[in-house]
Order: structure tokens, then sequence, then C-alpha cells
């Protein structure tokens, strides 16, 4: 007798989900909140066997959100698979990338027939999720772990659920609202604390460099429905030393983006840097956004230093490197960025301000050869090592 029952209620069950079709979102369905979610690749940096995984490395309650490291990418992706799977859905009539395109049609329409709208959705939706993440898989960093950057919070726009399916606990959304409004709300504290990691990494063994992968937003409703609206981007990988790094290297992350949080400008300088390593870039792009970054930061620490440049320069009991002109004879807005940058060396970094001012004057060079004689290749231009310098300078700055 049970199991005739249970028979019967699985039936009813079945014949309600296959007349179910989609439905829309609606405003009673709020308040709506939003969950972000960024991840970048830290390229030297493994967590040590007995350390917890994620290791939380930085808290944000003004934007309710954190930062921890990790080597767990699937649990970071599993929306990100499926927002980029529904992507692919809307764009082959649901029914996803497959072989026989014509034929998987049919099959479609057949198994819409059978089962319902909702069910096939689904089962779509999980099969092209795991064809994406097979693929991410096959491109999948070989080294270090990832930074993930996690806020949530309420939804403060108007939304528009004008063209909006429901598939059961999923949902699809076209431009229901500005998703750039949410990423611009945690980009500054997000890029913080991804140069915080790079700088940290550059007390290690390990790579410092931070390769941005993707980011994603989705939205929920308040019976926690995901509502599915954009997606990012993702990098490529490659070839790198890594290490294990302490607890001081956490302490440090956390030092170094409280630093920059309280000050605006280095702030700004930061955001500069993590464009400059952005897995979408060419060797151009990068290198100018690099640039721009050191061009900043010479600039602000030289006005910040002038003076005491200045008693260095006229101290009898201080010696400077070699200098190709006298800066005693030289008006300050005469001065140029290699001028500025010997100023900063000398003032923060005496010990090896010879050795710096001999880099930058080549990086200089360098960047002349392209900008404004176009004698060597963008492929040519000294990115990794621009970025070097401006990592250690900004550290320095950090650090006092």
């Amino acid at each position: 007798m049970l199991i005739v029952q249970r028979t019967k209620k699985g039936i009813v069950q079945f014949l309600a989900a296959r007349k179910r079709r989609p439905v829309r979102i609606e405003a009673s369905d709020g308040p709506f909140r939003y969950e972000y979610v960024s991840i970048s690749h830290v390229v030297g940096a493994k967590l040590p066997n007995d350390s917890e995984d994620p290791l939380q490395i930085g808290s944000f309650p003004e934007t309710n959100a954190r930062a921890y490291l990790t080597h767990n990418w699937d649990d970071q992706y599993i929306h990100i698979d499926r927002s980029n799977s529904v992507a692919t859905l809307l764009l082959t009539a649901l029914v996803g990338d497959k072989r026989f395109t014509k034929l998987s049609r049919y099959a479609n329409r057949i198994l819409q027939w059978v089962f319902g709208a909702e069910w096939v959705f689904i089962r779509n939706l999980e099969t092209q999720a795991a064809r994406i993440k097979k693929n991410r898989h096959d491109d999948q960093p070989p080294s270090g772990c990832c930074l993930v950057y996690r806020a949530q919070g309420q939804v403060d726009q108007s939304v528009n659920f004008g063209r909006t399916w429901r598939f059961g606990e999923v949902a699809i959304a076209l431009d229901a609202a500005d998703i750039s409004v949410i990423r611009n709300e945690h980009e500054t504290s997000l890029r913080n604390v991804a140069t915080a990691v790079s700088l940290a990494m550059t007390d290690t063994t390990g790579s410092p460099e931070i390769r941005f992968l993707a980011d994603h937003v989705h939205l929920l409703t308040k019976d926690e429905v995901v509502i599915y609206v954009r997606t990012a981007k993702v990098g490529s990988t490659g070839l790198v030393i890594t290490t294990v790094p302490s607890n001081e290297f956490v302490a440090a992350i956390q030092s170094y983006a409280a630093a920059l949080s309280a000050n605006s400008k280095l702030a700004s300088m930061a955001s500069l840097f993590t464009l400059s390593q952005h897995t979408s870039n060419d060797n151009l792009r990068s290198f100018i956004a690099a640039w721009a970054a050191l061009e900043f930061l010479i600039n602000h620490l030289e006005k910040k230093h002038r003076d005491d440049f200045h008693e260095l320069l006229n101290s009898d009991q201080v010696t400077l490197p070699v200098w190709d002109k006298d800066l005693k004879s030289v008006d300050i807005k005469d001065y140029r960025l290699r001028d500025r940058f010997y100023v900063v060396a000398c003032t923060l970094n005496l010990t090896e301000a010879e050795a710096d001012t001999k880099k930058f004057n080549q990086l200089n060079i360098t960047r002349n050869k392209y900008y404004h004689d176009l004698k060597i290749d963008d492929s040519e231009l000294p990115t990794h090592h621009v970025q070097s310098l401006f990592r250690k300078y900004l550290k320095i700055v950090l650090s006092v």
C-alpha cells in the first residue's frame, strides 16, 4: 500500500513538473540581494599542508566582504561556470554547445514534451557547466593558489525584470540591473588586497605576480532563487616558482591592505598596478598601466620628500650617488622624471639608490625608444621590471 502511494505521489509530481513553464521574476520576489566574487591566481603561493583552507587574509566590514586564499578552485567557480553556461544556452536556444546542433534541437523538443521545460533546462545547464568545468581544468593554473574576494549586500538600485525566465531555483535576467555599480563599490578594496598580497610575496622566494582570472555578480530573491545576470573573463597561466607563506605573510597582507585603504592616492596607484596584471591585457596595455602607476608614485613621493632630499643634497655628512647634473642649480619645475626618481631613491633607499636609479634610467630609455622613436616592438617592453620597481618603492612607503 505504501509503495502504491509513493508511486502515485511520484506520478503526480512528475506530471506537475512536466506542465511547469518558465515564469517571470516579480518585484514581490524581493528584496533582492547580490553576491559578488572575484578570483585571481596568486602565482607564487601555496598554502601549508596544516593550514586552514580557505585561509582568510582580510575582511572589509564597510562593504560586507572578505578575502581569502584557497586551493579549492572549483568551489569558487560554481556560479561563474553556471553563468557562462546560461550565456551559451541563450545563444543556442537553450540547447547548449552540441556537436550535432540540429539533431540536438529535435532531441531537446522531445525531452521537453516528456519531462517538461524546467527539467530540460536544468539538465542542459548542468551539462554545459560540466563541460566548461572540464575545459577550465584543462587550462587550470598548475601552481600557486587563488585569491578570492567575496561580498554580499542589498541591491540598492531599481531592478528591471521585464526579461526574466525562472526555472525552479534558477533564473535568467537580461540587463536587470547595472552590475558595474556593484563592481565599482568593491573595486578599491579588491585592488588594495591584491596589491597587498603581491607586496607580501616579495618577502618570499615565490613569484609576486597576481593574475586576475574572473569576477561575477549574481542576484538572489528573498527565497534564495539565484538570478544570473552577467559574467566576466578568464585568463591564461604560466610556469612559476612557488613558496609556502608563513604566518607573517598574512600579517603583512593585512598591514599593507590597511595602509592602502587609509591613503586614497596610494590606493589609486594600486588600482593602476593591478590593471597591469590583468590576464586579458597584451604586453603593451600592461606596460602602460604599470608605467603610469610607477610615474604616479614617483611624482607623489618626490613632492612629499622634496625638503628631505635638499637636506641630503646640502649635507656634508652624506654621499649621494653620482648624478649627471648638479641638482642644486636646477629649479624643481625643470626636474625630469629621472631626476624625480633620483630624489625618491636617495631619500627612501639611499643604500640601493645607485643601483635603482641605474635600473630606472634603463627602463626609461627603453620606454622612450618605443613611445618616441618606435625602435622596439611592444613585446619587448619591460613590463615585469617596471612592476618590480613599483612594488619595491610602494612597499617601502607602506612599511614606514
